[in-house]
């Protein structure tokens, strides 16, 4: 597909809007006050290659003392962050069950690693 976007030095894209099955709205913003401008993006090939889905869960959630992880691959390693991103637990074990016990009662992210890649989920410490 091909866009022609005015030659700006520089612009802030605001959103892209799906008008039907070949045609989008890309909204875009000069870096200058009050200069805003619609442009439309048509084309019969736009699309993404196959995504497939992140399906790993935790349980129970919120949690007490131990956190399940269901994983359908190898777990390599599992971080735990608080809220402002310290990180406060890792375990090298592999094993897909997790001792927070320790941790304060709050908000949490699970970083999960393993071959191939990593995810991120949130859960809550009673």
């Amino acid at each position: 597909y091909n866009v022609k976007l005015p030659a700006l030095r520089s612009f802030q894209i605001e959103g892209v809007t799906y008008f039907n099955q070949n045609d989008y709205y890309l909204s875009a913003e000069k870096n200058a006050l009050g200069s805003a401008s619609l442009y439309s993006i048509s084309s019969k090939t736009l699309g993404v290659d196959l995504v497939e889905l992140n399906r790993d869960n935790i349980f129970p959630n919120p949690v007490g003392d131990f956190l399940t992880i269901d994983v359908e691959v190898e777990l390599e390693k599992a971080e735990v962050f608080d809220y402002l991103g310290k990180k406060v637990l890792v375990d090298n074990s592999g094993k897909k069950n997790l001792g927070v016990q320790h941790l304060n009662q709050g908000v949490y992210v699970l970083k999960l690693y393993y071959q191939g890649g990593s995810s991120s989920l949130k859960f809550i410490k009673e």
